[in-house]
């Protein structure tokens, strides 16, 4: 049995779980309750949430190609979002990036990331990406053991710092 047949396996019964949940692509009308998720993520980032820089963010993801915005909805209420981009590399791949991906929490549990995560890479097999890569912020880091589920492992580590009160340049004595 390969790597993916053992994944299609492990996840099958949480999918049968969550045969309610449609897996679908944003609309204008999801807005409030994905807006409440987003506020729910930058919470576990322990950052603040700007409604404005969202609300523009969000409209113009509508309306780029290779930015897309995935929603799980159970009993007409949006219970999840996850967002997938898509770029070309410097060394000529096509990767797709799954990132921030929010169950809220009286959903969690049912197999809504599961069925969210496998809509979205047999999408991306469509496409024809060469690599799908997933962000987890180190808030999340749990989540990689999740992911791991589905094959994917760690491939590299980026560093962040704030650049609003960045001195530039550095003053150095020497």
């Amino acid at each position: 049995m390969d790597m993916d047949e053992k994944i299609i396996k492990s996840v099958q019964e949480k999918l049968d779980e969550s045969k309610e949940v449609k897996i679908r692509g944003y609309t204008k009308a999801d807005y409030e309750e994905v807006k409440i998720l987003m506020m729910d993520l930058a919470e576990i980032y322990n950052t603040r949430f700007n409604e404005g820089i969202w609300k523009k963010a969000i409209e113009k993801r509508q309306y780029n190609r290779e930015k897309l915005t995935i929603v799980a909805e159970y009993k007409k209420h949006v219970v999840g979002v996850c967002f997938v981009d898509f770029h070309w590399n410097d060394l000529g791949l096509f990767i797709g990036t799954i990132k921030h991906m929010m169950i809220k929490k009286d959903a969690r549990g049912m197999g809504i990331g599961r069925k969210m995560t496998v809509h979205i890479m047999q999408l991306l097999m469509k496409m024809n990406v060469d690599k799908v890569r997933i962000n987890i912020a180190e808030a999340t880091k749990d989540l990689e053991k999740y992911f791991a589920i589905f094959g994917f492992k760690p491939i590299y580590f980026a560093l962040e710092r704030d650049a609003k009160n960045v001195k530039f340049p550095f003053s150095i004595k020497e």
